[in-house]
């Protein structure tokens, strides 16, 4: 067909083949090729007139290849990694059972001292009563012992229950050693009543009295309580007793003789 064309008398034959052959498709051209009513000549030119807008529209609404990396770099950077998340969690529970841990135990020690501390306040709680019961009783015992045994036998009382039998004494011993020295002996804890020469205790009408009033004087004034057990020995109810029963109170009171030897 071509080549009837070209052999034709048909003007232009050469020209529109060749434009024919650029173009890849066959053209007819004519009296009225030039005029306005013609449309584009393939189809590939009207994709290409209408396609071009399309794909600088979707151009321009993509984003750069640098752009669209650093935005993937920033959401990979921000949002946080599935494992780190989980290791933090996991520490959070830890910590969290730990301090609740630490707080059990603490309740449960502050109950433990608490309920020790309220047994120790219990054991120590003694009624005044109870405890005037208690030396009374230890009181009639040993008070008992001593009348039930023999002169000369060995004994003990509450510093409490002996008695002065004289109204009234002198400061110095037979040696001329003040009173006072074995008082700050007694005080100082150099010298114990264990160290010291038993007293005499006799018991005379329910009383207990001793005939040693300088000794005992000084166990009663040397800040000893009145609770401490004493070493005494059973003395003997006779005359001489007797003569120095002179106390006008029941031996709770006792005078000094002069003013030396006892401060």
């Amino acid at each position: 067909h071509l080549e009837s064309l070209i052999n034709s008398d048909f003007p232009f034959g050469e020209e529109v083949f060749t434009a024919a052959c650029d173009t890849g498709e066959e053209t007819a051209a004519g009296p009225g090729a030039d005029s306005g009513n013609s449309e584009p000549a393939t189809a590939a030119e009207k994709a290409e007139s209408e396609g071009a807008p399309r794909k600088q529209s979707t151009a321009s609404n993509a984003e750069p290849p640098a752009a669209a990396a650093a935005a993937a770099g920033a959401t990979a950077e921000g949002a946080p990694d599935d494992g780190m998340d989980t290791s933090s969690e996991s520490g959070d529970y830890a910590a969290e059972a730990a301090m609740e841990e630490d707080a059990e135990e603490t309740e449960k020690e502050a109950a433990t001292s608490s309920s020790s501390a309220s047994r120790r306040r219990r054991s120590l709680v003694v009624k005044p009563a109870w405890r005037a019961g208690a030396q009374a009783a230890s009181e009639l015992l040993l008070r008992r012992k001593l009348g039930q045994a023999k002169e000369g036998e060995k004994a003990e009382l509450l510093l409490r229950q002996i008695r002065f039998s004289q109204d009234s004494i002198r400061g110095t011993f037979r040696d001329q050693r003040h009173l006072k020295q074995m008082r700050q002996e007694l005080a100082t804890g150099s010298k114990t009543v264990t160290q010291i020469p038993r007293i005499s205790a006799v018991v005379h009408e329910g009383i207990v009295y001793s005939a040693d009033n300088r000794r005992l004087w000084t166990f009663k004034h040397c800040g000893m309580p009145p609770h401490t057990r004493i070493p005494v020995i059973v003395g003997k109810k006779d005359d001489h007793f007797a003569r120095k029963l002179t106390t006008p109170s029941g031996g709770k009171t006792l005078q000094k003789r002069g003013g030396q030897g006892f401060d």
